[in-house]
């Protein structure tokens, strides 16, 4: 999946994890339920997840693409 950011005209390529972080974004979900979902379908190890739902998040948000009140 790409995304693109109309203001600055960046294309961002998502992997399959991040094309359903997105999607689960798009969908409404908060931090925690982007949590729960991505550990029913992703065998992998929870701790690491939460870094990892966090990482995206804010490089999502770093991009302008977001706004992720964790920050």
């Amino acid at each position: 999946m790409v995304v693109v950011h109309l203001g600055t005209n960046r294309v961002y390529a998502l992997n399959e994890t991040g094309a359903r972080l997105w999607a689960f974004l798009d969908a409404g979900y908060d931090r925690v339920r982007i949590h729960e979902q991505l550990a029913r379908e992703f065998d992998v190890d929870p701790a690491e997840l939460e870094r990892e739902v966090d990482a995206m998040l804010e490089s999502l948000a770093d991009a302008g693409l977001v706004d992720y009140p964790g920050r």
